[in-house]
């Protein structure tokens, strides 16, 4: 656990004050908030000057957010991607993202919708092997997924995109996406 949080030192001194501004900006709207935690499993690519290689882990985020109505909510979330290895340059990298999205909704009945989630990632790198560094950067994030929902639990399906062609070092872009089967509930 210790190392887990220590990575997310960074991440949560970015999103602490964006999550002050989510509680004070909903207390009128408490029974609109909502937690949730995911399986994720993720898809690194990097491209280095010559070559480009992809790999798989599994990671989690959890997710902390608001229902401002049926058709739109904020939240935040915090993840690890454990790491993923890239066997054609011979290396390995590991991330942790913290995320702050706008999520548009689009209900079709009563227990199920369509959404999508746009915003902003933070990230951390560490890369080992041939990938050598630590870099912290922002991307634009963006995503879909369907959701099944009672009155307090909730289940969904996505596939999102937390970092987009990110550069984390001379000619080093990486891009990172996740599919993830989510639990939640709502308060």
């Amino acid at each position: 656990w210790v190392p887990v949080w220590s990575r997310f030192r960074y991440s949560v001194k970015l999103m602490a004050p964006l999550a002050l501004c989510l509680a004070a900006a909903t207390p009128a709207l408490a029974d609109g908030m909502y937690v949730g935690a995911s399986v994720v499993s993720f898809d690194q690519s990097v491209t280095v000057p010559g070559a480009s290689d992809s790999g798989n882990s599994a990671g989690f985020m959890i997710q902390l957010g608001s229902d401002f109505n049926e058709y739109l909510a904020m939240e935040i979330r915090l993840g690890d991607t454990n790491t993923a290895h890239f066997s054609r340059i011979a290396a390995s990298q590991r991330a942790t993202l913290s995320s702050f999205l706008l999520r548009g909704k689009l209900p079709f009945n009563d227990n199920l919708r369509m959404y999508g989630v746009l915003g902003l990632t933070t990230g951390e790198a560490t890369p080992s092997g041939s990938l050598t560094g630590y870099a912290k950067r922002d991307s634009m994030s963006y995503g879909a997924g369907l959701q099944v929902h009672g009155v307090h639990w909730r289940s969904s399906i996505e596939w999102m995109r937390y970092w987009d062609k990110v550069n984390v070092g001379p000619g080093i872009d990486v891009t990172i996406d996740g599919i993830a089967a989510t639990v939640g509930y709502a308060f």
